[in-house]
């Protein structure tokens, strides 16, 4: 009798292990759909017309050298990105590294800043903000320490890949850089305005 008790306790745990088991996903599936979606735009979502402004400001200790603006229309809800980009073409000279000659090459240098918008609650706007830059040096803007060079010898390239929430009309500062080779510093500001 006890034997029998025993193997039909071993079967009605099995049973309920096993219940357990293949309940669990449709617990987990309902806890889901209970769950609070994630804010997003709707597919449908009117163009909102912005007008950004984008400052790189290059510092060399408290010393502002360059202040280089830049205005770029953008869509809110528009899935294609604007962008806005300067350049000029430098011959690279051949180089040879592990054996292998690269070169010559011409690299464009110079800004490029791309950015795409939604809609928020609250005439909030998320950006999500892509600025790079680069820079040459060569004979007359050598770095402590490098030889000089009738060719340009190095190029410098900042870039920064972010999103930011901000209303119509605010100012922040967007991020700032500092250049380990020589301590220059560089900074983003990004104004966002609504076209009304």
């Amino acid at each position: 009798m006890i034997n029998r008790f025993r193997f039909m306790w071993f079967w009605l745990s099995v049973g309920l292990a096993m219940a357990a088991v293949a309940f669990a996903p449709c617990v987990a599936f309902a806890q889901q759909r209970g769950a609070a979606a994630p804010a997003t735009t709707s597919p449908d979502a009117p163009l909102t017309p912005l007008k950004l402004q984008v400052v790189l400001t290059k510092f060399q200790g408290e010393k502002q050298v360059i202040r280089l603006p830049y205005t770029l229309s953008v869509n809110a809800n528009e899935r294609k990105a604007a962008n806005v980009a300067t350049a000029t073409q430098v011959l690279i000279p051949m180089v040879t590294v592990e054996g292998k000659t690269v070169g010559p090459v011409y690299k464009d240098v110079g800004t490029r800043i791309e950015c795409t918008a939604t809609t928020l609650d609250g005439g909030r706007y998320k950006l999500d903000l892509i600025v790079e830059d680069s820079s040459v040096y060569g004979e007359d803007q050598p770095s402590p320490g490098m030889p000089r060079t009738a060719q340009p010898s190095w190029i410098r390239t900042f870039r920064s890949e972010q999103s930011l929430i901000l209303r119509d009309g605010q100012t922040p500062q967007y991020t700032t850089a500092t250049d380990k080779t020589n301590g220059d510093v560089v900074k983003v500001d990004v104004t966002l305005t609504v076209v009304k």
